[in-house]
């Protein structure tokens, strides 16, 4: 539930931000083209987790996933404003993914590690 004095607007930009910082975290440790992780995996998710539960938990009850709202709206049959609770990780999710495809994935480097070396062509520079 939204805590008192958290308008809507509020709640959905935290539900949104928190779900953002947690997909947008999966997807840079997940990215298989990524050759400078280090570290632990599974410690940055759970820092990720643990942030979000920190900043959002007193407002919004931190959820960043529709599903973990479902299961207890349905039993207490609580619905009012339900919503920001699968519109806001839903939209935070597609725009972490899309954000980290599209925007912030580190490029390919310039070798190409499954062609053979034997079949790529150099240019020589005077000829570009």
């Amino acid at each position: 539930m939204i805590t008192e004095g958290i308008s809507l607007s509020q709640a959905f930009i935290i539900e949104f931000l928190i779900t953002f910082i947690l997909c947008y975290t999966v997807h840079a440790i997940c990215d298989k083209r990524r050759d400078d992780i280090g570290g632990s995996k599974a410690l940055a998710v759970g820092l990720a987790v643990t942030i979000g539960c920190l900043f959002g938990g007193p407002y919004t009850g931190a959820s960043m996933n529709p599903a973990r709202s479902f299961g207890p709206a349905s039993v207490m049959n609580i619905w009012k404003n339900h919503w920001i609770y699968w519109i806001g990780p839903i939209a935070g999710s597609v725009v972490a993914g899309l954000m980290y495809t599209r925007v912030l994935r580190k490029p390919a480097s310039d070798s190409m590690p499954n062609t053979p070396q034997s079949s790529i062509r150099r240019v020589p520079p005077n000829h570009v």
